[in-house]
């Protein structure tokens, strides 16, 4: 059996029974991959081990995480972030300006585990909703919702379908579409 990450006893609190193993599986699966999903039943320490997973990931270099989850459980998080990690910096985020800040924030300014909260319903307020392309009816076709140039796979004009298939981009601007 494998043994557990080096980063895990730097923890606040010890793994229960196999979740260092989880844990340290989850951290080498990020490095791979993209993401993880923690998925069982109520108690097991989801929460845990996925802030367990994102610390070792992070191999005791400072980083960011970024928490979504319900209106109700921000505060739990919180809670459980610092019962978990060594000296972290929480920030609740409450506003998608707020959420401009976070993204404007340099590498360089992170000098600690910092964890941005925000509850699902206050993540999705404010963005607004930009079409792949417009219809004209006086060019006859898609156009694309920045410059308006007609869209067009070489000769053929575009249909919704051509764009569900792949990355497409405006070929006058260049924008995804």
């Amino acid at each position: 059996c494998d043994d557990v990450h080096r980063m895990i006893p730097r923890l606040l609190r010890s793994p229960k029974g196999p979740q260092g193993h989880i844990v340290t599986a989850a951290a080498k699966a990020m490095r791979r991959q993209r993401d993880v999903v923690f998925a069982n039943a109520p108690g097991t320490g989801k929460t845990y081990m996925s802030l367990g997973a994102a610390h070792c990931h992070a191999n005791g270099n400072p980083y960011t995480c970024v928490i979504t989850c319900p209106p109700h459980r921000t505060e739990k998080w919180e809670r459980e972030i610092r019962m978990t990690i060594p000296n972290p910096r929480v920030i609740h985020v409450d506003t998608w300006k707020e959420w401009l800040v976070v993204c404007n924030a340099r590498r360089s300014q992170i000098s600690q585990p910092t964890f941005f909260i925000a509850a699902i319903s206050k993540a999705k307020l404010g963005a607004k909703v930009i079409p792949a392309a417009l219809y004209s009816k006086r060019l006859g076709g898609l156009t694309c919702p920045q410059c308006f140039a007609l869209l067009k796979n070489g000769k053929e004009r575009m249909t919704f379908q051509d764009l569900q298939v792949g990355k497409k981009y405006c070929p006058k601007c260049k924008s995804a579409l």
